[in-house]
């Protein structure tokens, strides 16, 4: 019969088939599975095989790893531009590894002042949505957001680049060049667009003007 020594607790071993018919110099094979129940400890595990056949025995031996259930974190967009006054959002990514299945927390580092960070539920393996918005003490720049994923003594990390924009305002003429004759008129088109959360009063002048 075959039987395994060595296995730590909340692992199991089964054989299929149990028993081989060795024939001559053939060898015979059997498949050997391993079941890992949720309490299972991480580790590094010396595991002893064993046939027996009358008085006749054998050993051979293997190493088993039984790993740490953990989780990676990434997101769908790892740059994010936001005007001073405006919000940005990403998806942040949970990959379950080695059997993770517990919810994870997330909070972020590293938010520079006048930016508020907001993340959706925790979630197990899945996404969850965090929110950047900028205030209008929010000092333009681009600085580096750190996402962290908690899960009992479990953690990681994840990056994201924030840059805030300031406000301002972009002025346009249409046409660019104008001829004008001595003693008439000629018009354009002035226009104003706001950028980076702009939100006021424009008043309009022109300056360079030829005499007359």
């Amino acid at each position: 019969g075959l039987a395994v020594t060595g296995l730590p607790t909340g692992v199991t071993a089964v054989f299929s088939p149990v028993q081989s018919v060795l024939s001559g110099t053939a060898p015979a094979t059997t498949r050997l599975s391993f079941t890992l129940a949720a309490g299972a400890v991480a580790g590094t595990y010396a595991v002893t095989i064993s046939g027996l056949s009358g008085t006749v025995s054998n050993t051979a031996s293997m190493t088993l790893v039984v790993a740490t259930p953990t989780f990676t974190l990434g997101e769908t967009n790892a740059g994010l531009v936001v005007p001073r006054g405006g919000s940005g959002a990403t998806t942040v990514i949970v990959q379950a590894l080695n059997g993770f299945a517990s919810p994870v927390k997330f909070t972020a580092v590293n938010v520079p002042a006048g930016v508020t960070a907001s993340f959706g539920a925790e979630t197990t393996a899945g996404t969850s949505l965090l929110t950047l918005t900028t205030g209008s003490t929010a000092a333009p720049g681009t600085y580096m957001v750190t996402i962290l994923g908690t899960s009992g003594t479990i953690q990681t990390q994840a990056a994201v680049s924030l840059t805030v924009t300031a406000a301002s305002l972009m002025i346009g003429v249409s046409p660019a060049s104008l001829t004008v004759a001595s003693g008439t008129t000629a018009t354009a088109m002035v226009s104003a667009t706001a950028v980076g959360g702009f939100n006021g009063n424009v008043t309009f002048s022109a300056a360079g003007l030829p005499a007359g």
